[in-house]
């Protein structure tokens, strides 16, 4: 099917009256178009008109496209309900989402596709990690200085001084001692 199609129908954009575009002049099984030219020329809203080709439920900010038939008297081909499968479109918009240049040191790395979603998950995990590292070693800091009996908040600390205040003279081991009549201060 893909052999008779001659272009595509556009309007909207940069094209404000339809336009008919022949990429395909002559039906043939091996093609290839290349589409060049300056900015503003409109590459991108012909990308924009095949993808929506492909798949007629995207938005596309009032672009209207149909694709052409070399043979057809009316020239466009009525587009299925679920869109033109097999159409692929590597445009700017595939390349922002499917491909990711990671460079390093001398040699670079190129992810496609689901790469790229797995190398975001990736540093998005690295930075939460570095994240719970930093609380962790917050919360370590904490521990050790509550498990030095130097340390003025350490339970450690305040238990110490508690047994010297009742162990202090006139205190409660005097005064339990006195108490009991026993000889020695009672034990704290």
């Amino acid at each position: 099917m893909f052999e008779k199609i001659s272009g595509i129908s556009i309007k909207g954009r940069c094209f404000t009256e339809e336009k008919n575009l022949d990429f395909f002049p002559t039906p043939s099984k091996d093609r290839l178009a290349i589409i060049y030219g300056q900015n503003g020329s409109g590459k991108t809203t012909c990308a924009k008109g095949f993808r929506l080709c492909a798949n007629p439920t995207i938005y596309t900010e009032g672009l209207t496209a149909q694709l052409r038939d070399v043979d057809s008297s009316l020239g466009k081909l009525p587009t299925p309900e679920s869109g033109w499968e097999n159409i692929n479109v590597f445009d700017e918009d595939y390349v922002i989402n499917n491909l990711h240049i990671e460079e390093d040191g001398l040699g670079s790395i190129v992810l496609l596709g689901q790469q790229v979603d797995i190398d975001k998950q990736l540093k998005e995990l690295s930075e939460e990690e570095s994240v719970n590292i930093s609380e962790r070693n917050s919360i370590q800091q904490r521990v050790n200085q509550f498990s030095d009996q130097s340390f003025s908040e350490s339970p450690l600390f305040l238990k110490q001084q508690i047994y010297e205040k009742f162990k202090a003279p006139g205190a409660w081991a005097e005064i339990d001692r006195t108490i009991k009549g026993n000889k020695v201060n009672t034990r704290v």
